[in-house]
C-alpha cells in the first residue's frame, strides 16, 4: 500500500473547505467573495472560482444580487455519516432542541479535550435569539466558562487537581485564575450546590453574554456538558437562574437517561 505521505495535498479542496468554514461562521450565513477573501486570506478571484464551483455542486447558493452566497441544505448532508464517538451528541441533540424551543436561547454541547472544551453540537441555528452560529469544533476555555466550571466541579478529584496544576503553570490570564485557589474553590462549591455552572460575562471573548451549564453524568464521570447562553442586556444572572435553572437541571437528567438507555441496548459508542 502506498505511503500516505507520498500523496500531495489537493490545494483546491483545502481552499474550498476553508471558504465553506468561513461562510458557516457568519451569523447571517451570507457573504460576498470579497468578505470571504478577507477572512481566508485567499485572492478574491480564487474565492470567486471556488464559490462558483461550490454553487455548481449544490453546496452554496448565489443570492439575488449576484455578489453574495449562502450555504445550501446540502451542507447538512455532510454530517449524515458522522459517527458519534461517545454517544453524547446522539443522546443530547433531541433534548437540547426541545430546550431551545422552550426557552428560545441557544445551547452548546461540549466535551473536554486536554485543557479546553470543544463544541460537539449546537442549537444556535434553531434559536431565534442566537448571536452567532455556534460553530461545531470551536474551543472554549475551562475556567471562565460555565461549561468548564461545570466540568471541573463534577469530574473526579484527581482529574480536577491535575487539570488545575497544568493550568496553574500557564503564563496568562487562565494561569492566574488557576492559581487563585480561594476564588476557584468558592466558584466550584457554588456550582456543586446549584447543580450547574454559571458565567456572568467573565469570558472576555463574549463579555456581553452569560451562560448556565450542567454536566451530563454517566457512572460517576462527566461525559459532556451543555449550556444555555443568553444576553446580559436582556436579563441578569439572578433572573436567568430563576427562570432557567430548573429547565437546565431537568434537561441534564433527560440526557443522562437517554445516554444510559442507549448504552444499555448496545448503541455503538
Amino acid at each position: 500500500m502506498p505511503n500516505s505521505n507520498t500523496y500531495r495535498h489537493v490545494q483546491g479542496l483545502t481552499r474550498g473547505l476553508a471558504v465553506l468554514c468561513e461562510l458557516n461562521k457568519l451569523s447571517s450565513g451570507v457573504a460576498s467573495a470579497v468578505e470571504l477573501a478577507r477572512a481566508t486570506g485567499l485572492h478574491r478571484s480564487t474565492v470567486k472560482r471556488l464559490l462558483e464551483t461550490l454553487s455548481a455542486t449544490g453546496f452554496v447558493h448565489p443570492a439575488e444580487d449576484g455578489n453574495h452566497y449562502r450555504l445550501s441544505f446540502r451542507v447538512q448532508q455532510l454530517s449524515a455519516g458522522f459517527r458519534d464517538e461517545t454517544g453524547a451528541c446522539t443522546a443530547a441533540a433531541p433534548a437540547l432542541r426541545r430546550l431551545t424551543q422552550k426557552i428560545l436561547w441557544p445551547s452548546d454541547l461540549v466535551t473536554r479535550e486536554e485543557e479546553r472544551m470543544v463544541i460537539r453540537f449546537s442549537t444556535h441555528s434553531f434559536s431565534p435569539l442566537s448571536f452567532h452560529p455556534g460553530t461545531v469544533g470551536d474551543h472554549t476555555p475551562l475556567l471562565p466558562t460555565a461549561t468548564g466550571r461545570a466540568y471541573l466541579a463534577f469530574c473526579p478529584d484527581d482529574e480536577r487537581e491535575l487539570l488545575l496544576e497544568m493550568m496553574a503553570l500557564r503564563d496568562d490570564r487562565y494561569g492566574e485564575m488557576a492559581r487563585d485557589t480561594r476564588t476557584l474553590r468558592r466558584v466550584l462549591q457554588t456550582t456543586r450546590e446549584r447543580g450547574f455552572g454559571a458565567n456572568d460575562g467573565e469570558w472576555t471573548r463574549q463579555p456581553g453574554f452569560g451562560a448556565l451549564a450542567a454536566p451530563v453524568l454517566h457512572q460517576g464521570r462527566v461525559v459532556a456538558c451543555f449550556n444555555v447562553i443568553f444576553s446580559l442586556k436582556a436579563l441578569s444572572m439572578a433572573l436567568a437562574i430563576k427562570r432557567y435553572g430548573a429547565d437546565v437541571l431537568a434537561t441534564a437528567r433527560e440526557i443522562e437517561s437517554s445516554f444510559a438507555a442507549a448504552r444499555t441496548v448496545g448503541v455503538p459508542s
